[in-house]
């Protein structure tokens, strides 16, 4: 690979770094069509995405985990089935065709651009407390809500299937999955979501490291940009007012979709 391709990869993975720490993702919704954009195969990005993302969201874990807006106990409770079926599904990801997963990759950006782009309700620092099986009545510093387990538990599992199958963070689901379902506020599901990000792209990558050849330099180069991006990325995004950039930020997603459905098929 060119000197001056490897350059404007590692700009442009920063840039995307710095911007996709902000809402609490890995990344890998733009670190695989770039790729892609780089004739590098789609296989051989997916792998290279997660290892990526790894960086991307450990960088912003760590601001966010000392600003204490992470909710370590919840992550831990319902993140663990992501990361062993991101694993499984890394592992198998070999055997799916690039057609098939570009076409899913794509689907994949169009439902989670809708999340984006919908209206955010106000947090709000207490709510009616929900008693039954399944319920989860979690306080997190100034704020209380309760999280449906059993619906959680199933949905941040398919979420694994599908970072792992495509290279992505699976953070596009973990958050609305945590506001939506959990009623987490939104700046502490974004906090929560980059320390889950980081859990499910190591189980995706390990899944693609034992049947894939991963090209370590580029990897690793790419790696240190997203690292660094996020570094700043996750610092903006702590002071920040997010409604704005938010939709914006889905509506890229439905045009990168666009592209992506073109270069599965035009082909």
């Amino acid at each position: 690979m060119a000197t001056s391709t490897i350059i404007a990869l590692f700009v442009i993975i920063f840039l995307v770094g710095l911007i996709f720490s902000m809402f609490g993702q890995g990344g890998g919704a733009f670190f695989v069509p770039i790729m892609l954009a780089f004739s590098i195969p789609f296989h051989d990005a997916a792998s290279t995405s997660l290892f990526v993302l790894m960086a991307t969201s450990i960088s912003a874990a760590w601001v966010y985990g000392r600003s204490r807006m992470i909710d370590w106990k919840l992550a831990l409770v319902i993140d663990p089935i992501t990361d062993v079926l991101a694993f499984v599904s890394g592992y198998f990801a070999i055997k799916v065709g690039a057609t098939v997963l570009k076409v899913l990759f794509a689907l994949v950006l169009i439902f989670s651009s809708y999340f984006m782009i919908r209206p955010v309700k106000a947090d709000k620092a207490t709510s009616p407390k929900k008693k039954g099986f399944g319920w989860w009545h979690r306080k997190f510093g100034d704020y209380e809500y309760d999280a449906n387990l059993l619906v959680a538990i199933p949905l941040s599992g398919a979420a694994g299937i599908i970072a792992g199958l495509l290279g992505i963070s699976g953070g596009l689901f973990k958050v609305p999955l945590l506001v939506l379902l959990c009623g987490v506020p939104m700046k502490i599901a974004i906090a929560t979501s980059s320390f889950m990000v980081a859990l499910t792209g190591l189980g995706g990558f390990l899944g693609h490291s034992l049947s894939e050849t991963i090209n370590w330099k580029l990897a690793i180069l790419l790696s240190i940009a997203a690292f660094v991006g996020a570094q700043i990325g996750s610092r903006i995004s702590v002071k920040m007012n997010k409604v704005l950039l938010k939709k914006l930020f889905g509506i890229l997603l439905i045009l990168i979709s666009a592209w992506m459905i073109y270069n599965a098929l035009g082909k």
